[in-house]
C-alpha cells in the first residue's frame, strides 16, 4: 500500500514542542499520550504511578521510546484506529500534534472512544492567530482557520468535549494554547457526521457540554440564519405567511430562550406587521420553560403598546 505524504513526512520526524505542557499530571491511572515526541511526558506520568501508553507516527521516535522500556505503538492517528478498547483510559494527553493531522475528526473521535466518560483530555496547539506563517520559527497549518480560538472550540464542542481550563504559553516566537477538556460523550447522541445530514438543534446536542453563555451564543448563530430568511420573505407582499411559519418553527424548536421571542417581535413590528409581532409575545407568555421574570417583562411591554391580548 502506498504511504501517504503525511505518513512519510513524520517517519523520521525529530520531536519538538512543549514536552510536559502546563497541566497537572493525573496519578495512579491509565493514561495515553498521542504524539509523545521526546518521551518527557511519558516518563513524568510513569513516575507518579500511572500505567502509561503512547502512540506516535515517527518510526525513530517510537523505536527510541521502546528502547527506554515504554509501551508505545507506531500509529498514524489520521489514518489508523488507536489500538485500545473503548473506555480504556482515565486521561489522554496530546500536545502539539493536532495541527499536523490530515484527519482531525478521526483522531478526536478515537480519543473520545478510548477515553472513559468524564475522562480528561489535555490538548494543545500553536495559536493560529499569532503564529501562522511559512518561514523559520513560524507555523503552517493543514486546515487554515480551524485552529483559530472560536473555530477550534466549536470543533471540540461538536466532538462532545467540554472546555474546563484554557491557558496560553508564550515560548518566544510561538504561542501555544492549552485546553483541559472533559469527555462528555453519550451513546444517545449522534456524531457530527450524522448531524450534518440530520435535523438537530444545538441545544439538544450540546447543552451538557457548554456553559449557559456559550450555549446562548451557539443558539443565536442558528437563530440568525432563520432570521435572514424571515427578512427576505418580509420584503414581498405575499411573504408574510412563510415568514410567520419560520417564526413559529423557531418558537417550537427553541423553547426557553427569551431573546428569540423579542427578536421575532421586533422583526415583524418594525416592518409594520404588528399583529404578527404581538403573536410572538403571546407565544412567549405560553412558554413554560421561561422564568416568570421574562413573562412579567413581556406583559409590561404588551400593556405599554396598548395591546389587549388575553393574559394569564
Amino acid at each position: 500500500m502506498t504511504k501517504s505524504v503525511a505518513h512519510t513526512t513524520y517517519e523520521e520526524y525529530r520531536p519538538s514542542g512543549v514536552d510536559q505542557g502546563c497541566f497537572e499530571h493525573i496519578c495512579h491511572g491509565r493514561v495515553l499520550e498521542i504524539g509523545f515526541g521526546s518521551g518527557a511526558l511519558l516518563k513524568s506520568l510513569k513516575e507518579v504511578g500511572n500505567e502509561v501508553h503512547g502512540v506516535d507516527a515517527g518510526r525513530d521516535i517510537v523505536n527510541h521510546a521502546r528502547a527506554q522500556g515504554f509501551d508505545v505503538s507506531l500509529v498514524d492517528v489520521s489514518e489508523q484506529d488507536l489500538p485500545f478498547g473503548t473506555d480504556h483510559f482515565d486521561a489522554v494527553y496530546c500536545y502539539e500534534t493536532f495541527e499536523h493531522l490530515t484527519n482531525p475528526h478521526r483522531m478526536v473521535s478515537e480519543v473520545r472512544r478510548v477515553l472513559k466518560p468524564g475522562g480528561a483530555f489535555y490538548f494543545s496547539v500553536p495559536t493560529q492567530e499569532g503564529t501562522m506563517g511559512y518561514g523559520a520559527c513560524r507555523h503552517a497549518f493543514v486546515y487554515p482557520g480551524l485552529l483559530e480560538k472560536k473555530n477550534l472550540e466549536r470543533f471540540l464542542m461538536q466532538m462532545y468535549f467540554r472546555v474546563n481550563k484554557e491557558y496560553e504559553m508564550n515560548t518566544g516566537l510561538i504561542v501555544h494554547r492549552f485546553y483541559g477538556l472533559t469527555n462528555c460523550k453519550r451513546e444517545d447522541l449522534p456524531d457530527i457526521m450524522e448531524v450534518i445530514v440530520g435535523d438537530y438543534r444545538v441545544s439538544e446536542l450540546y447543552k451538557h457540554v457548554l456553559t449557559p453563555d456559550r450555549l446562548q451564543e451557539e443558539v443565536q448563530i442558528e437563530i440568525d440564519g432563520y432570521m435572514r430568511g424571515i427578512d427576505w420573505f418580509l420584503k414581498w407582499p405575499d411573504g408574510l405567511e412563510p415568514a410567520i411559519g419560520i417564526g413559529c418553527h423557531l418558537c417550537e424548536s427553541y423553547k426557553g430562550f427569551p431573546s428569540l421571542y423579542m427578536q421575532l417581535f421586533e422583526r415583524f413590528y418594525e416592518r409594520g406587521r404588528s399583529e404578527a409581532g404581538f403573536s410572538f409575545l403571546e407565544m412567549m407568555l405560553a412558554d413554560c420553560e421561561l422564568p416568570e421574570s421574562s413573562r412579567e417583562r413581556t406583559r409590561a411591554l404588551l400593556n405599554s403598546l396598548n395591546s389587549t391580548p388575553a393574559l394569564v
